[in-house]
């Protein structure tokens, strides 16, 4: 085997940890980072999202209403990607987030790694996020 690709969400790491830990951690620090916050890509698919007649909230500063309505339809939003991305690594550096993997996972990265395995993970989130998620797991860093 030359190289193997891994999915995050339900394949090294629990669904519920993505949609009960991650995404509510995020929804609590909306109200402290929106006003701090480079908006103009959310902006920008807003403006796109009108044009495409898909009904958003209606543009507030911050817009708090209208990334919540892109998590509620959980989104694939390159924009709201990055702005999760920013707030959970400031949550991994703080030490309120962990990465949290099954626990076959750490032996298995090692021993494919032993190998010499090309792993490779594919994700709908950010590249941050992944980094994040896996350099910070209780079993060590698994980058």
């Amino acid at each position: 085997m030359r190289g193997i690709l891994l999915d995050i969400e339900g394949t090294t790491t629990p669904i519920t940890f993505v949609y009960d830990v991650l995404f509510p951690f995020v929804r609590r620090r909306l109200d402290a980072w929106l006003p701090q916050a480079d908006v103009s890509g959310l902006q920008s698919e807003y403006q796109e999202d009108i044009r495409r007649g898909l009904n958003p909230p209606a543009w507030l500063v911050p817009p708090k209403a209208y990334v919540e309505w892109l998590m509620d339809q959980d989104r694939k939003s390159t924009a709201l990607k990055k702005l999760q991305g920013e707030m959970w690594r400031e949550g991994y550096q703080k030490g309120e987030l962990h990465g949290e993997v099954f626990p076959d996972v750490p032996p298995a990265l090692a021993s494919w790694r032993r190998e010499g395995v090309d792993v490779r993970i594919f994700s709908s989130g950010s590249i941050l996020a992944q980094r994040l998620l896996f350099s910070s797991t209780r079993a060590g860093d698994l980058t």
